[in-house]
């Protein structure tokens, strides 16, 4: 009977400092335990501006003494506001590193580092002289032609010269010479009447400039010249006229078609004059092209065609 008042008395001994312990506020919140998360005399001290964590060694410094880690590119390690522990995007690269030389265009693969890059619509018109001794080539006659496209222009780092990459669609129309006498089709003796190709093209060049590229540097009139080389792909008809056909007088039986794809590459040179107009420029100048032609168009005669274009040029790059 006597034991139960000392055990009671211990008891309340040790809830006591519990108790007034609980009531005072860690440095982490008001919790229960706080003598449990409060930390000693000897704990670290958290560290002020600290970034994410990352499994690794940071490549950027924040703002506590950590030293950078040797990196391929450094910054100037200046904090804009907001920043945080990041630095700001002022990459150079180091001294001696790959990325020096390459930014220095002294490195193996200089990509990436050159001018700006310019943008054309272009048109082209002209006549086109067919060559060639086959039978299609000996039965049309001097047509003409009209194109038109964008091109691209990757220009160097004076800016006058650029690697040009250009898509466009032709089209081009020939009419029968009539002088060349006719040629068995499947029996039949027939002539052209007429000739017509669509065509997509794509090629590849590079130009010259010869007071650099207007308007970008010097604002000045220029000349500019190059070359270009590319294919195309299409599609090909040829009416044919029958002969000796008698008693047709709404002309059905004397009368055929036929149509079919074709393939070619052309190369060709062009010369321009170029004129300022303040965004954007003008262009205007000549164009020689020279084209390799092949189809199955006439079935039964050779199709292969050559033709020479001379072409009025006109464009604007913006």
């Amino acid at each position: 009977m006597k034991a139960m008042p000392l055990i009671t008395a211990a008891l309340l001994g040790l809830a006591v400092p519990l108790i007034s312990r609980a009531q005072q506020p860690g440095p982490y919140g008001n919790s229960s335990f706080g003598m449990v998360l409060q930390p000693g005399p000897q704990a670290p001290m958290p560290l002020q501006g600290a970034g994410p964590a990352f499994p690794g060694p940071m490549p950027f410094q924040g703002n506590g003494p950590v030293a950078p880690v040797p990196n391929q590119f450094q910054g100037n390690g200046m904090m804009g506001p907001g920043q945080g522990a990041y630095p700001d995007y002022g990459l150079t690269p180091l001294p001696g590193s790959a990325a020096e030389s390459w930014v220095n265009g002294i490195g193996n693969l200089p990509i990436g580092r050159d001018g700006p890059i310019g943008e054309e619509l272009f048109f082209y018109e002209g006549p086109t002289m067919i060559a060639g001794g086959a039978t299609l080539a000996n039965q049309v006659r001097t047509g003409w032609m009209v194109e038109g496209g964008g091109r691209a222009l990757l220009f160097n780092r004076e800016q006058d010269g650029a690697w040009v990459f250009s898509t466009s669609v032709a089209f081009q129309y020939n009419d029968g010479s009539g002088k060349a006498g006719t040629y068995d089709y499947f029996g039949l003796n027939v002539d052209v009447r007429n000739l017509f190709r669509v065509s997509g093209n794509a090629a590849i060049g590079y130009d010259w400039f010869r007071q650099g590229m207007a308007p970008f540097t010097q604002g000045r009139d220029t000349l500019r010249f190059g070359f270009d080389f590319g294919g195309r792909f299409g599609f090909s008809h040829v009416d044919l006229n029958v002969e000796g056909v008698n008693n047709d007088p709404f002309n059905v039986n004397n009368y055929l078609f036929r149509s079919h794809t074709y393939g070619g590459i052309a190369f060709g040179y062009h010369a321009d004059y170029e004129i300022p107009m303040g965004g954007w420029v003008f262009i205007a100048g000549m164009r020689t092209e020279w084209g390799y032609n092949w189809s199955q168009l006439l079935v039964t005669a050779n199709s292969t065609i050559y033709d020479l274009n001379i072409l009025f040029t006109f464009g604007i790059r913006y």
